[in-house]
């Protein structure tokens, strides 16, 4: 008599994609819960609060401007500082967003194997529990443009689009990580070093003008990250003449392929995913 073999079985049932969006616009309100127990229990512990959330990107910007102001001597069609403080601002949300989104269901194997709910909830509680740090991150950089000669024009209208572009990029991102890190742990660590390198491949530190390749600039501004930050910076009015279409028209492209793609792999993975928890 051969012995058993333990065999994992991958032929469980699937979520029809009608039935997974309808649970998820049904249940809605139950991401809102977890994204607000999420924001709490960042700063619970904390004297500071939701400061710090202004606080690290703007002590990390106000570095690189006046590393790359003095020494580097970039130049920007207007306030550098500016120009820096909101890329910054911005890229550390998506990056953070991102980081935690992969690995949030993991994270939350307590519930997710207990009980059924959209998994697609998990990776967007992080995402939105971030977006109150990003506004108040970059509304603490009108004053400071005002200081610097840098005052606010009416494209601040499409300000309100930035934490929406922001979240939407990230969630499209990060749901589909956080699926592949059930199955494969080392996605969080891949994750980490790739954004580290997106860090120096997006227009932070220096505008997309400055690049004169004409090829490079644009692998660089289909990034969808870029998209977001050139948004942002054209509602603060502080990226002068540089491109806006491209980067943002890419952010929207890959947010919609990729959000595509979460909703069928989630339809078919997901409920194999909680056994693997």
């Amino acid at each position: 008599m051969e012995p058993s073999t333990a065999v994992l079985d991958l032929t469980g049932a699937n979520t029809p994609v009608r039935e997974l969006l309808s649970d998820y616009v049904r249940r809605i309100s139950l991401l809102r819960m977890l994204a607000a127990r999420d924001f709490r229990s960042r700063y619970r512990s904390t004297r500071l609060g939701l400061v710090w959330a202004m606080l690290l990107p703007l002590i990390q910007g106000s570095i690189l401007a006046v590393v790359f102001t003095h020494l580097v001597r970039v130049k920007t069609d207007t306030s550098y500082p500016v120009f820096v403080l909101v890329g910054m601002t911005t890229w550390t949300y998506v990056t953070a967003s991102v980081n935690n989104a992969t690995t949030s269901i993991v994270d939350q194997s307590d519930i997710a194997g207990k009980v059924y709910f959209p998994r697609l909830y998990l990776p967007g509680m992080p995402i939105l529990a971030g977006v109150p740090g990003l506004v108040a991150g970059l509304l603490v950089i009108i004053p400071i443009g005002a200081i610097l000669h840098a005052d606010p024009t009416w494209h601040l209208i499409a300000f309100p689009l930035v934490p929406v572009l922001a979240a939407s990029v990230a969630y499209a991102v990060g749901s589909l990580l956080a699926l592949a890190n059930v199955y494969f742990r080392d996605i969080k660590y891949f994750v980490i070093a790739a954004l580290q390198a997106l860090l120096y491949a997006s227009p932070i530190i220096y505008p997309l003008s400055l690049i004169h390749n004409h090829v490079l600039r644009t692998v660089i501004s289909l990034n969808p990250g870029a998209g977001v930050i050139e948004l942002a910076r054209w509602s603060f009015d502080a990226n002068g003449t540089d491109p806006l279409a491209v980067p943002v028209l890419s952010a929207v492209v890959a947010t919609v392929v990729l959000s595509i793609c979460s909703v069928l792999a989630y339809s078919k993975f997901e409920r194999l995913a909680c056994d693997r928890l």
